[in-house]
Order: structure tokens, then C-alpha cells, then sequence
């Protein structure tokens, strides 16, 4: 699916959010890093390799607030707040 790049100094874009099963991702500044994303309580409950644009599967996961973070190799950290839904 497309997702948009985001104005410089934006936050990340994530479609689709309510998710259900898999977000896609649009927002690093850099060509790589990671993405780390967090419950309510600032535990992580999942990780993985960033690029520009890129898929989050959220499967198994139990409904609820979730906040992802990507930090790219320039040390840009970008968050989203992520509603999840069945």
C-alpha cells in the first residue's frame, strides 16, 4: 500500500492505525535503523530493522495503546501512538 513520506519534522505515518494485523511504516529520515514498539507501561513487546518505509506485524498482540519509535542511523528518533484492535 502507499504511504506517504511526512513533511520534514513530522512524526512517523502509519496505515492502516487502528490496526488489526500488519501496519505499514513511512517516516525514517535515514536509509536504516531500528523501530521499537512499546505497551502502555513502556515495556517493549516488539522490535526490528527500520528503512523508509517498512511493515510491523502486530498479530497475537492483545488489543490496546501502543507507541512505536524509530531511531534511524543519524539518531533521529520519530514516534506514533498505535491503537490495536481484533
Amino acid at each position: 500500500p502507499y504511504v506517504p513520506a511526512p513533511e520534514d519534522g513530522q512524526e512517523l505515518l502509519v496505515y492502516p492505525n487502528p490496526v488489526t494485523d500488519v501496519m505499514w511504516v513511512a517516516g525514517m529520515t535515514t536509509l536504516q535503523g531500528t523501530w521499537t514498539l512499546l505497551d502502555t507501561q513502556g515495556q517493549m513487546v516488539r522490535s526490528g530493522a527500520a528503512t523508509p518505509w517498512f511493515k510491523v506485524s502486530v498479530e497475537g498482540l492483545p488489543e490496546g495503546l501502543y507507541v512505536l519509535q524509530t531511531t534511524g542511523t543519524d539518531g533521529d528518533v520519530r514516534t506514533a501512538r498505535i491503537v490495536k484492535r481484533h
